[in-house]
């Protein structure tokens, strides 16, 4: 619509503005939006336009971003204790990227708190409500940046993953999630959960559009040492014929519940339809992977907020703080191993279980969508619900593999409404651009990207 002149982007900023805003009345969705600013930016990249000048494809689109990313104007939110930031802090180099592309930022969005909980539930912000069943969860840390995408307030967003945070609420709100290979998008500015499992990614309405702000975003940055120099893969056009697709039935397909398996059967139906091949891949010890990734994380974050659990335990909330206490007895040889032998294990992983496959294709949840109630930290369920939601998600952040999770159908939530379903494709590092090509050929078989909820 740009393009042909038939919307400004101050018409689709107005736009955003106006539904963000909606939306986050109903949902909690957006933590601040700022009208002036992005109005501003709008005007700048029509000037641009006019003139003939365009700064690329997302020249001119209203994105907003999940609160843990430093903005110049708009700041920070971590959920939480915001004590790690330094006073010389600049923009993120991601928002960075995407301004610089000429993409108008409108807003933070919702997250949980310290950026560390799966569900979307956030005790000192408000939860933030599924936009297609407010009893049940939208999933988390990334919650705003979904329920965003999902109801068509902006066309994308920024969010990160430590242990499913992009995945769990994309499939859970019906929207398309990349959690990229580790080192692959740069986290500066970016307020860390745990430093060795952190990713940054994109989530948004399709595969493509993904594929569009990964683009932007990856890449070397100076200003974090643990980015890759390598080249970032051009994204074209792609089929499923011949891909070679890993499934594996023990830990991953046994696991789901029996309404959650068909979906992900007629998933996996269409892709070997469409072509690809079906190919059963070796087991391998992800009970052991979880627990080193357990450890790593709840050392990392509770040494990250030990200075504000000594001087202001109050600003937690008691479930956060009681969490944050268990990882400080973590003794360092225990967090030391674990991080040693994550090379080996990945070495083995890619040459073993990914030996004959391009990718895996796995489901993103083993549970049905739990109800706030039953996620809730005070209720009896409430560890296992946070539990189940990361047990498929979080071995492929302590592996730092790619991974991209796509609605694949609808199924009952806990509370009995339809809701959505996902599924994941896991990579071999760096293959980001063969995963999203894969996902827009999928998507270009299926509509299950394009469904709404009625807000």
């Amino acid at each position: 619509m740009l393009a042909a002149g038939e919307a400004t982007s101050r018409d689709l900023t107005e736009a955003a503005l106006t539904r963000l805003s909606y939306i986050s009345s109903l949902t909690n969705a957006a933590l601040s939006i700022d009208e002036c600013s992005a109005l501003a930016a709008a005007d700048r990249s029509d000037a641009r336009r006019r003139a003939g000048t365009t700064l690329g494809d997302l020249d001119g689109i209203p994105l907003a971003h999940k609160g843990l990313f430093y903005h110049a104007w708009l700041g920070i939110c971590a959920g939480g204790p915001d004590t790690s930031i330094p006073a010389t802090q600049k923009t993120a180099t991601v928002i960075n990227r995407l301004e610089a592309a000429g993409a108008v930022s409108i807003g933070r969005l919702h997250l949980t708190e310290a950026s560390f909980d799966p569900t979307g539930l956030n005790a000192l912000l408000g939860d933030c409500l599924n936009p297609w069943d407010v009893q049940s969860i939208t999933g988390g840390s990334s919650s705003g940046s979904a329920v965003a995408c999902a109801t068509a307030s902006v066309f994308g967003a920024l969010g990160s993953d430590t242990g499913g945070s992009i995945r769990i609420p994309a499939a859970i709100c019906g929207v398309t999630g990349l959690k990229p290979t580790y080192g692959r998008v740069s986290r500066y500015g970016a307020f860390p959960v745990s430093y060795s499992h952190d990713h940054i990614g994109p989530l948004a309405r399709s595969a493509a559009d993904c594929a569009a702000l990964f683009q932007v975003i990856a890449g070397r940055d100076a200003a974090d040492a643990t980015t890759s120099t390598r080249r970032v893969d051009c994204i074209g056009t792609s089929s499923l014929k011949g891909i070679r697709i890993g499934i594996s039935r023990h830990f991953f397909h046994d696991l789901l519940e029996g309404h959650l398996r068909h979906n992900i059967d007629e998933s996996l139906g269409l892709m070997r339809d469409a072509g690809a091949s079906l190919i059963e891949v070796p087991d391998f010890d992800y009970n052991m992977i979880n627990a080193l990734s357990s450890l790593m994380i709840m050392a990392e974050i509770s040494a990250l907020h030990l200075p504000a659990l000594r001087h202001q335990p109050d600003e937690f909330s008691p479930a956060m703080r009681s969490m944050l206490l268990q990882g400080i007895g973590i003794p360092y040889a225990a967090h030391d191993h674990a991080q040693r032998v994550r090379g080996a294990l990945l070495s083995d992983f890619v040459t073993r279980v990914m030996a004959n496959v391009d990718m895996l294709h796995l489901p993103v949840m083993a549970i049905a969508t739990p109800t706030i109630a039953e996620a809730s930290p005070d209720a009896p369920s409430g560890s296992v619900v946070a539990k189940e939601l990361t047990i498929m998600l979080r071995p492929f952040n302590y592996l730092g593999l790619p991974c991209l999770s796509l609605p694949c159908g609808m199924h009952q939530g806990a509370s009995g409404a339809q809701l959505p379903q996902g599924f994941q494709l896991i990579g071999r590092p760096f293959s980001e651009a063969r995963l999203l090509e894969v996902g827009i050929a999928f998507q270009s078989l299926t509509d299950w990207h394009c469904l709404r909820p009625l807000l």
